[in-house]
């Protein structure tokens, strides 16, 4: 043993590679929308705990501020912060919407002002942009977004929620495309399927199928959300506020697109892996009803329900995620290479993935948990 290094007592456990997200949010908390404000301080320091406590070490922000994000991408660089390492998505850009200027979200008037919004991302120091509603942009702007974002090295994940967006996205020749069909559309036709099959440059979907498998459960029973272990790490004066306001959502709201598409979601995910196309594990963790603590275990949950082998989904969620957003030295366990573990108690191909058989995390050879208990700041 190295001088100095301690020993950890691994035995009956799985070593696994510290676990990636390839679509989070650590700025959100998963309430309902509209519902109370909390800090972001707080929210980053609740959602950065619960994610790292699941054994994720590694997040691809979908979504962060121009001024806010490079602080907090910073921060989790260094091994001792209570965060995973985090990749900025920077502000989206969206069609449809000229007059948008979010701190998330802006849309565009024009090709230059595409050209304009994303040299500013870029310069911001994140590495991605997404982009939504493309079908509802020029090509004068689409060219606009893919050339700048080349010229400055960003990548490009893409919303792939309808047909229209999805083939207005193979269509540019982005990185990921992002979600699944959330439209009553039984499946995806034969010509969608046929060009993903035919793609010959890296792509990667990342489709929360968890996420939506999980949303549908919280609406049919909204008192689920209760349960204390949800809201771990919260500030304990928000906890009843946003639990409040979500359950109250999930039980009166409309149907959403998750409740309008949910019956055609497992063919339509089936239909992707059938493909060949590289999928990563993407939880969507904050979107509302999803809480970071169980998000990552939820999608690999759902991805063995669906029938895709152990194995297969922890690929997903390590090698093939940090491969797809960019960091192709995480999610794996190499001598030498960065020491990002999860120890595991349970046997993955006879059982449901679950977060309780974590044993222990460490990120960057400093432990979070240990015997299944939080030991971080």
């Amino acid at each position: 043993m190295p001088a100095g290094g301690r020993r950890l007592d691994g035995q009956g456990a799985i070593a696994l590679p510290g676990l990636v997200d390839a679509h989070a949010h650590l700025d959100a908390l998963p309430g309902a929308q509209g519902g109370p404000a909390v800090p972001r301080d707080d929210v980053v320091a609740a959602a950065g705990r619960q994610t790292l406590a699941s054994g994720v070490t590694l997040v691809r922000a979908h979504l962060s501020g121009l001024t806010d994000g490079p602080p907090l991408a910073a921060a989790s660089a260094d091994p001792c912060t209570p965060l995973p390492r985090v990749v900025l998505g920077g502000p989206g850009l969206t069609g449809g919407a000229p007059d948008l200027n979010a701190r998330l979200m802006r849309g565009i008037r024009n090709a230059a002002d595409a050209s304009a919004k994303v040299a500013e991302v870029a310069a911001s120091g994140a590495t991605w942009i997404a982009v939504h509603r493309l079908d509802a942009m020029s090509a004068e702007e689409r060219r606009a977004i893919a050339g700048e974002a080349r010229r400055r090295g960003l990548r490009v994940m893409a919303s792939g929620d309808d047909l229209a967006e999805l083939r207005a996205a193979l269509a540019l020749g982005v990185d990921t495309i992002e979600y699944l069909n959330r439209t009553d559309l039984p499946a995806y036709p034969d010509d969608v399927l046929a060009a993903l099959r035919a793609v010959s440059r890296p792509l990667t979907v990342v489709a929360p199928i968890g996420y939506y498998t999980q949303y549908h459960a919280y609406r049919a029973r909204p008192a689920e959300v209760r349960r204390p272990d949800l809201t771990l790490f919260y500030p304990p004066a928000a906890i009843a506020p946003v639990v409040d306001a979500l359950e109250q959502q999930l039980r009166t709201a409309a149907p959403s697109p998750i409740d309008v598409s949910f019956p055609t979601l497992a063919a339509k995910f089936r239909q992707l892996r059938a493909t060949g196309v590289a999928m990563a594990l993407g939880s969507d963790s904050g979107s509302t009803a999803q809480f970071h603590i169980d998000a990552i275990w939820q999608e690999m949950r759902t991805w063995r329900e669906l029938g895709v082998p152990a194995d297969d989904v922890v690929r997903a969620g390590s090698i093939i995620a940090a491969r797809a957003i960019g960091d192709p030295s995480r999610g794996r366990l190499d001598a030498g290479g960065p020491a990002d573990l999860v120890l595991y108690r349970g046997d993955l191909t006879k059982t449901p993935f679950d977060r309780r058989h974590v044993h222990t995390v460490i990120k960057g050879g400093v432990v979070f948990v240990r015997d299944g208990t939080w030991v971080g700041p």
